[in-house]
């Protein structure tokens, strides 16, 4: 890294800031037809801008917007001289004539027919609202500690990159590292390459990604610096993506932990192609999905080969899953879905012969807390009772099943209790016993109507009228809020 020969990217803005003055003039990437959308100005580098010393325009710059906050309105020609009214519009009846229309709660509203589909929620999935940044501050790289970092891997000639990965792989407090350690770890690594010493996978997956999202994410969070990364998303030729989907790209439409995906599928792998983003793609039915909210990516092709009969041992597809198996905690997909089944969130389906699904989707799979705490919050039920009893009725939907006395699905619903309490949760337009959105919710509807915010242990009692079911729900739920993340035995 003595010197600066590789194709212009944003982290060398740490060594080098006129690159980055370079790559915002020859570079700038179009917005999508119709779409108008603005971008920030700035990506939260306040820090990073001292050290660097220069100042950075990067979000206009690069996705081209073309309209910038600061650029001057066009002039205008007068407006007429408003007619004299009787009664003129004073600012407060103003005010009240732009509020929307007050909306009842759907609890409230009246049904055309007593067989109406309740939905007194949004969507389980509608429930996330903005996701938060998947690294937080303290999973971010300090700017001191980026600068050290790129000072000690020129001086020993080692990547930033694998240096950085050797940090976190290793016990190092890699986002407050002093230079002193940064320079004892390079010179290391220098002394086990000259040894011919291959660094472990963890190690090479993390260095993978690190100079895949580059260092200003690192800095920053991958959430300030999205629209840096979708604009090397967009202009990466290892990336293929159809037309529609660089328009979800874009239009910022795409969650930013599906873009690091992409750029460290392309560096681990060589290329990769895209079949679905948000467009592209429509549910069993036309359910809705995670594509639906840009948390998802379905890939056709990988390092070159469609997925399409390529799904053997040590094939490309296993290869790309192992890699996907490797990425940090914060980044790591909920959902890998192919013919594969290699542990961790990796599902092996029948219907995934031309495509691995990649989905950040926390309803589905291991996202059953979700579904529990949203609706114990919505219901005010606690969430580990609704987790006690999806595990004593069905063990958490792995044993579905019609009970002797007839009830069904996710929650064991007797159907005369089901027709009243029973909800469409998910937004498809059915209320069904067998979904678990539905179904959990529905449990936490039935439980409120009950009296479990006064009365807990007679809700549950409602639910099985039985003393030793009361005893199994209160002392499993114990066991679930006690043990962590939720685990259950």
């Amino acid at each position: 890294m003595d010197r600066i020969d590789k194709p212009i990217s944003p982290e060398l803005v740490l060594v080098d800031p006129e690159l980055r003055a370079r790559l915002l003039a020859t570079e700038p990437v179009p917005e999508p037809p119709r779409q108008r959308r603005r971008v920030p100005a700035s990506l939260g580098w306040a820090t990073a801008l001292v050290l660097a010393g220069t100042t950075i325009g990067v979000a206009h710059a690069i996705v081209g917007s073309s309209r910038p906050s600061f650029a001057p309105k066009a002039p205008r020609a007068p407006a007429p001289a408003p007619v004299p009214r009787p009664h003129p519009v004073t600012p407060r009846v103003r005010e009240q004539l732009a509020r929307p229309p007050l909306r009842r709660p759907a609890a409230h509203r009246p049904r055309s027919t007593p067989q109406a589909i309740v939905r007194e929620t949004e969507p389980a999935t509608g429930l996330l609202g903005p996701l938060p940044d998947p690294t937080p501050p303290e999973l971010r790289l300090r700017p001191t500690v980026a600068s050290a970092l790129v000072a000690a891997a020129m001086r020993f000639h080692v990547e930033w990159p694998v240096l950085l990965a050797a940090a976190r792989a290793r016990g190092v407090r890699w986002t407050e590292a002093s230079p002193a350690q940064l320079r004892t770890l390079a010179r290391r690594l220098k002394h086990e390459r000259a040894l011919g010493e291959q660094p472990s996978p963890e190690e090479s997956a993390l260095a993978r990604y690190d100079g895949a999202v580059g260092l200003d994410a690192l800095v920053s969070g991958l959430g300030s610096a999205k629209a840096v990364l979708a604009a090397r998303v967009l202009r990466d030729p290892r990336i293929a993506i159809y037309p529609g989907g660089r328009n979800d790209i874009a239009s910022g439409r795409v969650d930013v932990r599906v873009l690091a995906v992409l750029l460290y599928l392309a560096q681990a792998e060589g290329s990769v192609a895209v079949s679905s983003l948000v467009t592209g793609r429509e549910g069993p039915g036309g359910e809705r999905s995670a594509h639906d909210f840009g948390l998802a990516v379905d890939l056709r092709a990988v390092a070159g080969k469609h997925v399409l009969g390529n799904q053997t041992v040590g094939g490309p597809v296993e290869r790309a899953v192992r890699d996907l198996l490797l990425l940090p905690e914060e980044v790591r997909p909920l959902q890998i879905v192919s013919l594969l089944d290699l542990g961790g969130p990796s599902i092996a389906l029948g219907d995934h012969s031309r495509i691995v699904h990649v989905g950040f989707d926390p309803t589905v799979g291991s996202g059953l807390e979700f579904l529990w705490r949203t609706a114990g919050a919505s219901y005010g039920v606690p969430w580990a009772i609704l987790a006690a009893i999806n595990q004593i009725e069905t063990k958490d939907g792995t044993f579905l099943h019609t009970s002797p006395a007839g009830a069904i699905g996710w929650m064991q619903f007797m159907p005369g209790t089901w027709q009243r309490y029973g909800l469409d949760a998910d937004g498809n337009g059915a209320a069904d016993p067998w979904n678990p959105a539905d179904a959990i919710f529905s449990a936490a509807r039935y439980l409120a109507a009950s009296g479990a915010s006064a009365d807990l242990p007679r809700a549950i009692l409602a639910y099985n009228h039985a003393r030793w079911y009361l005893n199994d729900v209160l002392s499993r739920a114990q066991q679930i809020e006690q043990s962590p993340s939720g685990q259950r035995s």
